[in-house]
């Protein structure tokens, strides 16, 4: 059992580092439309700060969330 935590422990710190180095350029990439802060654009680009579960429960929310 311990044996398992740990190599799932260390399997997951690569990719964990991959992502916080990746971190900058998506943060570019999604800011050109949902603003610095996050906020969004009513009616064209939903807010960054909203809960995953909340953007889920409505039908526009899922497509945004199935955007590559």
């Amino acid at each position: 059992m311990l044996r398992r935590l740990a190599i799932t422990v260390l399997l997951a710190v690569p990719a964990a580092a991959a992502q916080a180095a990746d971190g900058p350029a998506l943060y570019k990439r999604c800011a050109a439309c949902h603003l610095a802060s996050g906020a969004g654009v009513p009616g064209a680009f939903p807010s960054l700060k909203t809960e995953p579960a909340a953007l889920a429960a409505k039908p526009d929310g899922r497509r945004f969330l199935s955007f590559p």
